[in-house]
């Protein structure tokens, strides 16, 4: 990232808001957002340009050995013991 990028340029999610309102005749009443307003939603869908992987390398490894499991105990494990 060079220096003279901004923040702007940076931002991580994109945000999207709506809501359902109710029709309020004029003169009747008059608009109260607490009443009228109903199911706000906002919604964060992750930025392409910030996830999008640029100059990207990769390169195969050799996985791990796998460790051998130890041996269970017989007996002297507890449970139902039928007489």
């Amino acid at each position: 990232m060079s220096k003279e990028q901004t923040i702007k340029e940076l931002t991580i999610y994109d945000i999207i808001s709506s809501f359902r309102s109710k029709i309020v005749e004029k003169g009747k009443t008059e608009f109260n957002p607490n009443i009228h307003i109903t199911k706000p939603v906002v919604r964060l869908s992750p930025s392409r340009k910030y996830f999008t992987l640029l100059d990207v390398s990769y390169e195969r490894v050799e996985a791990p050995a796998k460790k051998t499991a130890k041996p269970k105990p017989s007996g002297g494990g507890g449970g139902n013991v039928n007489p």
